[in-house]
């Protein structure tokens, strides 16, 4: 079903959770008309690799997020979250930018 509304700005990787209510349109017919919209954090290995490569974070491109992802697996965002200094454990990760990309990740 097509859904309809503003929405925020929705990264590679990253999930949504709408709310809203069922209107019809002459010519598209059945919608969602969204009112509220929330932004998940993706949920999967390869979600979280491209969320991490999507140049959203700086510092992180394709080989630095699959070399983090390839170590923490399922955990990485919450080691960035939560204990970003374990980052530097990944190689080419200085324990500067460890806490460069945990700062930007809080400000997403």
């Amino acid at each position: 079903m097509t859904c309809v509304g503003r929405f925020p700005s929705i990264n590679v990787g990253e999930r949504v959770e709408l709310e809203g209510t069922i209107v019809k349109n002459d010519k598209y017919g059945e919608q969602i008309s969204v009112q509220n919209v929330k932004v998940l954090p993706p949920n999967d290995i390869e979600g979280i690799k491209k969320y991490l490569s999507s140049g959203l974070i700086r510092g992180i491109g394709i080989v630095t997020a699959n070399n983090i992802v390839d170590m923490f697996g399922k955990d990485t965002l919450e080691v960035i979250e939560f204990a970003p200094l374990r980052l530097a454990e990944v190689r080419g990760v200085s324990k500067e930018k460890a806490l460069s990309i945990a700062n930007t990740f809080k400000d997403i």
